[in-house]
């Protein structure tokens, strides 16, 4: 996992943007009509385009080429286009997590500048927008002191929330927003675009990213190689005694945040396509299964996991989760996580 990733990828509307076709079209018909709403939440899985998505709007609404706001799209060659495609717009404000900080969240420091720079008039903008993404790393804090902006922001600025886990948004901050989903791209739509980039496997890469152009991408640029070694680190940790699962704990989450926090995110991830696969084979859908090569492995978690287990192990990837946002040890967090995963396997 990235930990500073590349800004999207700026290019004139969204018809490059694989499978969100009505999400984009209800947003650009908003704008045209000037009735974009106060707070927009983008929800939907990681890598489908939903920062880019933000990003676009931004410049839409406030492309100097167009006579009108969202009269067409963004032409990305216009002071405005280009210094908001840049990050370097003072009306477009993109709060996402310091990475000076260790802790990985957005502050409610970060939060209380926010709010600052809106109480000042705009600089050039049309529209001002304030872009949180990933929204679900606000502090509880953070999240408590953005709320009343989110409610009443000044005239003339919106906000768009951008979220893979909505699950885990407190209810004050999705009530006070308008839900736009992003959806996973199919199968036939997501292969032929991979394969049209000269990507070996397609079909294969589009199974294992589950619907992700995004995570595709990264897998076909060598992560796939470092996805199947840690899978067989994880399943050999499983496989064994208590000995095993401790050390394999103690490696994943030694070292600053910044280090074993994309380790515990891949190993979280690991065990949900596990579980997904498992569940495939427990329902007759083997042929579901994302990597037919694991198919007996999987058969073997449906049989072990059916039907109770599953939903146990769901629940202890989530509390995990919900643990490593308190800032619990993430070496106590993992070694309870393996152990249960262990003990409903055997």
């Amino acid at each position: 996992m990235d930990q500073q990733p590349r800004r999207p990828a700026i290019a004139p509307g969204y018809q490059d943007i694989l499978g969100q076709d009505q999400a984009c079209q209800g947003l650009w018909a908003a704008l045209q009509a000037e009735r974009l709403h106060h707070c927009y939440l983008f929800e939907g899985p990681l890598g489908v385009g939903k920062a880019t998505v933000a990003l676009r709007l931004a410049m839409a609404a406030n492309c100097e080429a167009a006579a009108e706001p969202g009269a067409r799209p963004p032409c990305t060659r216009c002071p405005s286009c280009r210094s908001i495609g840049a990050g370097r717009h003072p009306d477009v404000i993109e709060l996402v997590p310091d990475p000076k900080k260790a802790s990985g969240t957005i502050t409610v420091d970060q939060v209380r500048d926010v709010i600052r720079r809106l109480s000042l008039h705009r600089h050039s903008a049309r529209r001002r927008f304030v872009i949180v993404d990933p929204a679900e790393l606000l502090r509880v804090e953070a999240t408590n002191a953005l709320l009343k902006s989110l409610e009443e922001p000044p005239l003339g600025t919106g906000f768009v929330l951008v979220t893979s886990r909505v699950a885990s948004l407190l209810p004050t901050v999705i009530s006070r927003s308008l839900r736009v989903r992003f959806r996973a791209v199919a199968l036939d739509e997501l292969a032929p675009w991979l394969a049209a980039r000269g990507l070996a496997d397609p079909e294969r890469l589009a199974r294992l990213a589950l619907g992700s152009p995004g995570a595709a991408l990264r897998l076909g640029d060598g992560r796939l190689v470092a996805l199947q070694a840690a899978r067989g680190e994880l399943l050999t940790a499983l496989a064994g005694g208590p000995a095993e699962l401790l050390g394999y704990a103690e490696r994943s989450a030694t070292g600053k945040r910044v280090d074993w926090e994309p380790r515990l995110e891949l190993c979280l991830e690991l065990l949900e396509l596990l579980l997904r696969d498992a569940t495939c084979c427990a329902s007759g859908r083997d042929e579901l299964v994302l990597d037919p090569d694991q198919l007996e492995m999987a058969r073997s978690w449906a049989e072990r996991l059916w039907p109770t287990g599953f939903q146990r192990i769901e629940l202890a990837l989530e509390q995990a989760r919900q643990r490593l946002r308190l800032n619990v040890s993430p070496r106590l967090v993992l070694e309870a996580l393996l152990s249960r995963v262990a003990a409903e396997l055997r």
